[in-house]
């Protein structure tokens, strides 16, 4: 409707190819696993929990998929499922109008709206607290923050915010991880979204400017050029 056939077909290539930079959808990967390794080998050191990685990737939901299985279940629901309408399409269209750190404020809410009628039934949900709403409200916010930083940078791929997001529900939602080791995760996702602020300015929230829609499509808004300095 706002793009007609060439944005349909730009969507589709950007969420099937992984963008110029290749190298930042491994990391979208991987950086989820080491952030994980940060909440166990710190629940070990504060409260002595063992590290048991054997049913990592394992869910009870799914008790009969396998831990790639289920990698894959998140990557074609909750990643390519969701981010081909928060990154895909409505992050470029609100950068085109804010900064990144607003268009991501904004963002954030419909995606906390978005997960609501979890808590009416799912588990993990159901259980929480109001310290424990604002904890998953601050790790969204700042994990929105990461992913807005990474589809920025990777100039739009889909597919390395949907490997980013898959890989960070794998993490949180892994079976026989200790309360202790979520919440040290969930504490390094939000260090790691203040610290992408601080470092790359809320304009952009990267280096080299900021993905927005225009009339001939998906483009790098560049941030404006230092003034010049003037002769005496």
């Amino acid at each position: 409707r706002t793009g007609g056939r060439r944005a349909v077909a730009d969507l589709i290539r950007r969420i099937m190819l992984p963008g110029p930079r290749w190298w930042l959808t491994a990391a979208a990967l991987l950086g989820p696993l080491m952030l994980l390794g940060v909440g166990l080998f710190g629940a070990k050191l504060i409260g002595g929990v063992p590290i048991d990685l054997a049913s990592f990737g394992r869910s009870s939901e799914f008790p009969g998929i396998s831990a790639l299985g289920f990698l894959a279940y998140n990557i074609l629901t909750f990643g390519i499922g969701e981010e081909t309408g928060w990154r895909g399409f409505a992050l470029p269209q609100l950068q085109s109008r804010f900064s990144a750190l607003a268009a991501t404020a904004i963002l954030t809410v419909v995606w906390a709206g978005w997960h609501l009628p979890l808590f009416a039934y799912r588990p993990g949900y159901t259980g929480m607290d109001i310290g424990g709403i604002a904890g998953w409200l601050a790790s969204l916010a700042t994990g929105a923050v990461l992913t807005t930083a990474l589809f920025n940078a990777s100039r739009g791929s889909i597919m390395a915010a949907a490997l980013f997001h898959a890989a960070v529900d794998v993490a949180f939602t892994s079976q026989g991880l200790s309360p202790l080791a979520i919440n040290i995760c969930g504490a390094a996702i939000t260090l790691a979204g203040i610290a992408t602020v601080l470092v790359f300015r809320p304009a952009n929230l990267w280096t080299e400017g900021r993905m927005i829609w225009t009339e001939a499509g998906l483009s790098m808004r560049e941030p404006p050029a230092p003034p010049r300095p003037s002769l005496p």
